[in-house]
């Protein structure tokens, strides 16, 4: 079932070589005496006016391509021929929201179609591969709305390399990473998103993540010594360590939570045996470059997802940038994102995820942005922790010396939002029941500070350029399990 575009807002990647399309028929005459020769001449016109119709659009490829009048110039022809293969499948890529502007359902929005097209080498034979996402055309999932959409299984992850002549799948994952926006005891949603990092030996990996409501999972795939292996796990924390599939060896990496009434700790497994935090942290956040991070699907509409640190946009423009140049035969890839200082901002996105899984009651993630408030390059990041906007606090968290440390933990959010002006001010302002309070956020590289500015009481809260601030808008917060805000800070 694919979806439909009726009542959607769309975004369309339109290929620089469209396939036109033709239709050649010839009209039986209705005089039956009418001369050989005039059959032949209009046989000789018909004929010319379909050579003419022919599209400009190469042909599109299939799973072995040989050489021949018709074979790519180039893997980078192969690889734009196979893009188009699957559009003609599965459509361009898309963003389709389930529920208009105009109504007051919560709405999810989600792409369709070949939504991620990158390249990268994924064999590190010194030539790049295409790597895929497409979304199958199957909505399994209901939310909280009552309308159909994607799940992880409606996605699918594909790595196509060009040996020798011919297209080769390296690999093909048919889920992507999820988590879970909303307490859903009611129905069946996830937000989907995929990322893929580069190791410090320089080597692509295709980083798988899921969760329940007490654990969580991710597998590490990547290419080594001919075969494709991967560390990671299943759904659920089945155990399936060591299985191989073909070219395709899965290892398992799954957190289970402790009990948050015990005190008991958390246990690390890696293939069926207990293992160390050290160990999970390393696979997990061991990584200085991201090469490429899209958010799939949310349970949010698209015309509010920036809110949320989320992106759209910059995955439509990156995968049209690919798209353009694979049409012209050239190589080009997703912007990379890379900080000495990644591997430290994944640890606390990675520990602040975790914590959540020790009281079941707490299936929604904290959120997280970066920001910088001294602008030395080197931006803070700020965790908001709570399940209610009474108990919300801020946990701030500076690079200093090299090393990632935290200032003022748990300091009070409560009923509060921050806005930044993008040249470092940062605000914090609280509005509760007719009060109001405003506070600076300081950081001069040694010491970070609220001061209080204003505060007052009025049955109407004041707007910050009422105040005095000009220029400060909502500072947008983005999942902890989602690492495109992270990538979208660091990028190139």
């Amino acid at each position: 079932m694919k979806p439909t575009d009726q009542n959607s807002n769309n975004t369309a990647i339109t290929a620089s070589a469209a396939s036109a399309s033709s239709s050649c028929s010839t009209r039986r005459p209705n005089n039956t005496r009418v001369i050989l020769s005039t059959l032949l001449v209009f046989a000789l016109l018909t004929l010319s006016a379909c050579s003419g119709s022919q599209s400009n659009r190469p042909p599109s490829g299939s799973n072995s391509q040989g050489s021949g009048a018709g074979a790519p110039v180039n893997a980078y022809e192969a690889y734009y021929r196979k893009y188009l293969e699957l559009v003609d499948d599965y459509g361009d890529a898309r963003v389709l929201d389930t529920a208009s502007t105009d109504t007051f359902a919560w709405g999810t929005s989600y792409f369709a179609g070949v939504c991620v097209v990158s390249l990268m080498d994924f064999n590190q034979d010194g030539v790049r591969d295409l790597f895929v996402v497409y979304m199958n055309g199957e909505l399994l999932g209901v939310n909280i709305d009552g309308n159909e959409v994607p799940l992880p299984e409606s996605y699918t992850i594909e790595i196509w390399s060009y040996l020798d002549g011919e297209m080769v799948q390296l690999l093909h994952v048919p889920e992507v990473s999820f988590f879970q926006s909303f307490a859903n005891d009611y129905w069946n949603s996830e937000c989907c998103f995929v990322t893929v990092f580069e190791s410090p030996t320089g080597y692509p990996v295709v980083q798988v993540y899921g969760e329940s409501p007490q654990s969580c999972y991710f597998r590490n795939i990547y290419f080594t010594d001919g075969d494709v292996a991967s560390n990671g796990s299943t759904p659920g924390g089945s155990t399936q360590g060591g299985v191989t599939q073909g070219d395709v060896t899965e290892d398992i990496l799954t957190y289970f939570a402790g009990s948050s009434d015990s005190q008991s700790a958390g246990r690390f497994m890696l293939n069926e045996n207990e293992t160390t935090e050290d160990v999970w942290i390393t696979h997990y956040a061991g990584f200085n470059k991201i090469l490429l991070s899209a958010s799939l699907s949310n349970q949010i509409p698209s015309y509010w997802i920036s809110e949320f640190g989320i992106s759209y946009a910059s995955t439509l423009t990156n995968t049209q940038s690919v798209v353009r140049s694979l049409s012209e035969s050239r190589p080009a890839e997703f912007a990379v994102a890379e900080n000495d200082a990644l591997p430290q901002y994944l640890a606390m996105l990675d520990r602040a995820n975790r914590e959540r899984f020790a009281e079941p009651s707490r299936q929604i993630p904290d959120i997280y942005c970066l920001y910088d408030l001294n602008q030395d390059s080197n931006p803070e990041m700020i965790i908001q922790t709570g399940e209610f906007e009474a108990a919300r606090q801020y946990e701030y968290y500076l690079l200093i010396d090299g090393t990632l440390t935290q200032h003022y933990p748990n300091l009070s959010g409560s009923h509060s939002n921050l806005f930044a002006n993008g040249l470092g001010g940062l605000i914090q302002y609280s509005t509760h029941m007719n009060y109001y309070s405003v506070y600076f956020i300081v950081w001069d590289g040694t010491t970070l500070e609220r001061q209080e500015f204003t505060s007052g009481e009025d049955l109407v809260y004041p707007e910050l350029e009422d105040l005095g601030f000009e220029g400060y808008t909502y500072l947008p917060m983005s999942f902890t399990p989602l690492q495109q805000c992270l990538y979208l800070s660091f990028c190139e």
